[in-house]
């Protein structure tokens, strides 16, 4: 029998960034002077922003102006802004009001009283359900707004911070000291879901392209690849809570923190920093456009984030030996191992399970110096915790990851 593999630690070394970026925020042309609280993009490429005492504007031409589009809204503290994939505009209001424009807000309509205050989050389903979560909990309607049912089965006293339609019958909802809570039954029942801490605060959601999700957390930055059943942590850029997260096409991950905004090229192993160009101004709400481009609501107008990467060099050889997290993690059921070594040489990546009893080798050949990612597919493992094990030469290094399924 092998020896027991138990001693395995997850120790991470890190690398500075090989390369020279500008990354910088720009001005557009406004809503001058005005405070944003939400921010979204239509399939045109229209912008939309709702302001907490101005309504809603409107830019056609990448924010170079705006114009405002309030006909028909009694209420102009707008804290909430959504577009469907229909361009359909929601807004919601914090005196707890949810309007409607079918119209890319020439005119808007107001909905029935939802029954909860200060709407945080408006999400919808393809059949036409739309979710309103604000403070006192979630409301439901299946008639455009027309009425509005209380989702009971939730924990009292309670503040939901943002909520995400998944499915026709599934969605997720973050609160202020109660972590993550899931409904499989659209709304009707609820269960928690922590990730992190059961008090963690969630702050915001965002879902890439792929169904990934992401919270922005008091303790963190967590993922989930499974509906949020299940979540994962990633590395934080400061010591400092997240409130809000979006990751591009290039799965480049931004980040806004209490110490300014953060990007990074590599699932949060290393950080950049991504303030230059917001001076003081505090970042409320992000929107990425369909071309990539990303968008920042501040209390001072909407901003455009602009990064250059410099490529007149090559990327020069790694300097170290270095094994990374697996992505995603949890996995079910492939997951991609990321390392980098610095000598040429024999490498072998061996998959182990708790009683050290080798389960898969992904490798096992020589390899020049460089960075390199293996995946694996446990199709046919039963879930539990296993190890991965990177050896190069006398360097060795190992690394813990759990299959879930």
């Amino acid at each position: 029998m092998k020896p027991r593999i138990l001693f395995f630690l997850a120790l991470l070394c890190c690398t500075a960034l090989h390369m020279t970026r500008a990354d910088s925020w720009i001005a557009t042309g406004g809503p001058a002077d005005t405070q944003v609280s939400a921010i979204g993009v239509a399939s045109d490429g229209n912008l939309f922003v709702g302001t907490p005492l101005d309504g809603v504007f409107r830019s056609t031409d990448n924010g170079g102006s705006w114009t405002p589009v309030n006909k028909g809204l009694s209420r102009l503290d707008i804290h909430t802004l959504s577009i469907n994939d229909n361009d359909h505009l929601y807004v919601g209001t914090t005196s707890g009001f949810v309007y409607f424009s079918d119209n890319q807000g020439e005119s808007w309509v107001i909905t029935d009283s939802t029954g909860v205050s200060d709407i945080y989050a408006v999400g919808f389903t393809p059949a036409g359900q739309i979710f309103a979560s604000g403070q006192g909990g979630v409301c439901r309607s299946t008639d455009s707004g027309s009425s509005w049912d209380e989702l009971l089965g939730m924990p009292p006293v309670i503040i939901w911070s943002t909520v995400i339609v998944l499915d026709e019958n599934m969605l997720i909802a973050g609160s202020l000291g109660m972590g993550v809570l899931l409904s499989t039954t659209a709304g009707t029942t609820w269960e928690h879901v922590y990730p992190g801490p059961p008090d963690n605060d969630i702050y915001s959601f965002f879902q890439d392209e792929n169904g990934e999700i992401f919270a922005a957390t008091g303790m963190g930055i967590y993922n989930s690849t499974d509906n949020g059943v299940t979540w994962g942590q990633l590395p934080n850029p400061v010591n400092s809570n997240i409130s809000l997260l979006l990751v591009d096409q290039s799965d480049r991950l931004l980040a806004v923190t209490g110490e300014g905004v953060f990007v990074s090229d590599d699932r949060g192993e290393n950080w950049v920093d991504a303030t230059s160009g917001l001076g003081d101004l505090t970042v409320s709400s992000l929107a990425l456009a369909g071309d990539g481009t990303i968008y920042a609501g501040t209390d001072g107008g909407v901003y455009v984030y602009q990064s250059v990467t410099s490529v007149d060099q090559p990327a020069a050889a790694p300097e170290e030996f270095s094994l990374q997290q697996n992505y995603p993690n949890p996995f079910n059921p492939t997951t991609a191992i990321r390392f980098q070594i610095a000598d040429p040489g024999l490498v072998t990546l061996r998959i182990y399970d708790l009683l050290g009893q080798e389960i898969a080798t992904l490798l096992n050949e020589e390899l020049e110096p460089g960075v390199y990612t293996r995946n694996w597919d446990a199709s046919g493992v039963t879930s539990g915790v296993y190890y991965y094990r990177l050896q190069a030469g006398n360097a060795v290094e190992s690394r813990k990851m759990v299959l879930v399924r």
